[in-house]
């Protein structure tokens, strides 16, 4: 500061004065995205699109400019000085919450660069980081801890049917009518129960106890529908159902596109193959005969 001090004195004919800043080649850690994000506001996507775009926003009066160098280097900065720690994490939503843009998990992973695994590490997902932020969130429930963190153990979902079955679940504004639903249904709404509750429902817990369970959680139905969503927008292959088992809601998973090779398409009949057999396992006569409302998960035969 004190050389540019020196550098701004008034003096006759003297119209500018520049300044060659090698600072951040000093260290490899330096943080362009602290400097620049003091001076200019924002989220992380802010700085970044103030930098491509030549500082378009700058206060009046100021003027800042990168040469194609200089901004390859600040921007390959920005995009790779993800923060690891939880507080710098939570610093980075309530950047996003002061741009007065949607708090929402899309909208945080979009403007931050982030990944879902990101986010979801060490136990804690993005209710958690709400609460570290300091942004309010929804009621929580007498299960919340386990719940929350169960949420976390589904960034494995990756087809539409289950997707758009567990968006209408955790947005529907009343609790789901069993009886309206189909057998198919029923027992998607098996798997996101077993895989929500299972440390809190034991095996004789009905679908119905189960369901009035996550209903009791209204911040967990909220993190879960903007999980989903996010998670719809990584979906990389296509999926088809098995027309043989239509109750049975498996899925065959191919590549998208049209470049599937030998050795591709060998392992998607083998994977048709599997989930066949798996299909005749969920159809067998004791899952068949089981009611609609007996038991989320049926023993020792995985979901009914």
């Amino acid at each position: 500061m004190q050389q540019l001090g020196r550098g701004l004195r008034r003096a006759r004919n003297k119209a500018r004065c520049a300044v060659l800043d090698f600072v951040g080649h000093h260290r490899k850690e330096f943080r362009f995205d602290r400097r620049l994000r003091a001076l200019l506001g924002g989220t992380r996507r802010d700085v970044e699109r103030q930098v491509q775009q030549g500082f378009p926003f700058l206060p009046a009066g100021c003027h800042m400019e990168l040469d194609m160098v200089a901004s390859e280097i600040v921007l390959r900065n920005i995009r790779e000085s993800m923060p690891s720690r939880w507080k710098e994490k939570a610093a980075e939503l309530q950047a996003l919450e002061r741009s007065g843009r949607p708090v929402l998990l899309e909208s945080f992973l979009h403007e931050t660069g982030m990944e879902l695994s990101d986010v979801y590490s060490g136990n804690r997902g993005w209710s958690d980081l709400l609460d570290a932020a300091g942004i309010e969130t929804r009621a929580v429930g007498p299960h919340e801890e386990f719940l929350r963190r169960a949420v976390g153990r589904l960034l494995h979902v990756d087809d539409e049917e289950r997707i758009d079955f567990y968006r209408a679940v955790a947005t529907a504004e009343g609790r789901p009518r069993l009886d309206a639903l189909t057998e198919r249904q029923r027992r998607l709404a098996r798997m996101l129960i077993a895989s929500l509750g299972e440390r809190v429902l034991g095996k004789s817990d009905s679908l119905a106890a189960a369901v009035d369970l996550l209903w009791q959680h209204a911040q967990v139905r909220a993190e879960l529908g903007e999980l989903v969503g996010a998670l719809q927008k990584r979906i990389d292959h296509v999926h088809s159902a098995i027309d043989s088992h239509p109750n049975v809601p498996l899925q065959i998973g191919g590549c998208q596109g049209s470049c599937v090779c030998r050795s591709s398409a060998d392992r998607t009949a083998g994977a048709g193959r599997d989930a066949r057999e798996a299909a005749e396992v969920m159809e067998a006569p004791t899952l068949r005969s089981l009611p609609a409302g007996a038991g989320f998960k049926p023993p020792s035969s995985g979901i009914g």
